[in-house]
């Protein structure tokens, strides 16, 4: 291999990193972590907003912009020290679609269906993976639990969409 080939290669090398490293600090301006539950949230599509000193931050859900809203120094001051937020329901992490290690799914604020008194959880294994049974005998609860799951599996699929069509 000459010395001018390797050098087209070596730029051509070069450009791609720099492509992909573009590509990636856009999809990151696009993304928020929601600072209660952790979760990766797309800024055009978040469920809530709150501005606090000057800066807006994303929710996934009203619940967790309630408990921030109550509470915000205490998300900010775990947020500055890096610690991980609590994982209610069993959180998996760095899960499919999610990327950098953050919150998937389960995990959301104080006011959450999820975290009922009258709801039952159980993790069932299948052939095929594993199932999530989450029960009430509260009709207003599983309505409530329903629509909440809805909203969370349609954001993981377009994220696993976007994670997809970025490859």
């Amino acid at each position: 291999m000459n010395r001018i080939t390797r050098s087209i290669m070596i730029m051509s090398a070069l450009a791609f990193v720099l492509f992909i490293a573009a590509a990636c600090q856009k999809k990151n301006a696009d993304t928020a972590i929601d600072p209660v539950c952790g979760m990766t949230v797309v800024k055009a599509t978040a469920k809530a907003t709150y501005e606090y000193k000057g800066t807006t931050y994303y929710f996934c859900n009203s619940g967790c912009k309630d408990a921030f809203a109550k509470e915000p120094e205490k998300y900010l001051k775990a947020e500055t020290k890096g610690e991980e937020k609590a994982a209610p329901v069993g959180m998996m992490r760095g899960g499919m679609g999610m990327g950098h290690g953050t919150a998937m799914g389960m995990a959301c604020g104080p006011d959450c269906p999820l975290h009922g008194a009258d709801v039952e959880m159980a993790l069932e294994k299948t052939k095929d993976g594993v199932t999530l049974k989450v029960t009430s005998k509260n009709a207003e609860t599983v309505k409530a639990i329903q629509e909440h799951m809805t909203e969370h599996v349609a954001m993981m699929k377009k994220m696993k969409e976007e994670k997809d069509v970025s490859k």
